[in-house]
């Protein structure tokens, strides 16, 4: 078995730094066209519609199918929001409606069982055995596990507020959501751009050896 340590330098070879502006044509190739969902146009974690290229970026808002923005989703706020490899990852920060990203907020994610906010998707936030969170719908709760995994072994050690959710909810949604052909996808596309991987999006078993 890999350690973490070895598992961090894997990921940090290649790998190359994207300047948040970078990321508004990333999603054009990135997000765009994949297997089975918005076809023409990007695909957004928090909400079914589909965006328009470009035309639809944030911008202001004052609802929800306003605009797409950048999500973190691990959240900036937890380490400082640097402007480190982290601050423009794009196995964390991906496209999403801003208006539910704004409820989001910087509030981990977790199952909210009486949600004080719900999305016209079905996103909640509300509270949570860690006060309160935000629970994606199980459409990307997958998505959001591994990525929080990926997060945890690529910048141990670099940033702080890596102890911040649940490592065992999120191997729980890891092996409840395995990868579909869209996010497997996904992967490939991000490689081409940044350089690196999710090994987790790769070997979804890795998270059960990882985090024990």
């Amino acid at each position: 078995m890999q350690s973490t340590y070895d598992m961090q330098m894997r990921l940090k070879r290649g790998a190359k730094k994207l300047s948040y502006g970078d990321l508004w044509n990333a999603y054009k190739q990135v997000w765009s066209d994949l297997p089975g969902q918005c076809q023409g146009k990007i695909f957004d974690v928090y909400s079914k519609k589909c965006w328009t290229k470009g035309n639809e970026q944030c911008g202001s808002y004052k609802g929800e199918g306003d605009c797409y923005n950048r999500e973190h989703s691990w959240p900036k706020s937890w380490w400082g929001g640097g402007k480190n490899s982290a601050y423009s990852d794009l196995f964390h920060v991906m496209p999403s409606d801003g208006y539910v990203n704004g409820k989001r907020s910087a509030h981990p994610f977790g199952e909210v069982r009486s949600p004080k906010w719900t999305s016209s998707e079905g996103n909640k936030v509300g509270p949570c055995s860690a006060g309160t969170c935000f629970e994606p719908t199980d459409r990307v709760k997958g998505l959001m596990a591994r990525g929080h995994l990926y997060m945890a072994v690529r910048y141990i050690n670099e940033i702080s507020g890596l102890n911040r959710g649940s490592s065992t909810l999120m191997r729980q949604w890891n092996n409840a959501f395995p990868p579909a052909a869209w996010e497997r996808e996904f992967n490939d596309r991000a490689q081409v751009w940044q350089g690196n991987r999710n090994p987790f999006i790769d070997f979804p078993q890795l998270a059960n050896e990882v985090f024990r």
